[in-house]
């Protein structure tokens, strides 16, 4: 999945709220995209891989969650390992309470 020039705000709700989150061998990509104000994680990461670029991850309780095997990386460019998560130098992280969490609740996977 994909997601270009997107800006969300999320829904200051209870639970295990997301600004996004890859789950269960997802390959996410984010670029130039604005997640804020999520209740709980601007983005999460699961069991998957991700490439996050010019992108701003602001004012979260937590900016991102890497856990169940997924592993956090910074470089510039993405990974061929499918459970790396891969922060480009061009990604901001703002005004988040804690800039990386481990180990937090998922949403559960539509399917």
């Amino acid at each position: 999945m994909t997601i270009r020039q997107v800006a969300r705000a999320s829904e200051k709700a209870g639970g295990t709220a997301a600004g996004i989150a890859a789950l269960m061998g997802t390959q996410l990509t984010l670029a130039g995209t604005t997640l804020r104000e999520s209740a709980g994680v601007g983005v999460a990461v699961s069991a998957s891989s991700a490439f996050i670029t010019d992108t701003v991850v602001s004012t979260n309780p937590i900016g991102i969650s890497v856990q169940d095997g997924s592993s956090l990386l910074e470089q510039s460019e993405p990974s061929t390992d499918p459970f790396a998560v891969v922060i480009a130098p061009s990604t901001r992280f703002v005004a988040n309470q804690t800039r990386v969490e481990g180990a937090v609740p998922m949403p559960t996977p539509i399917r």
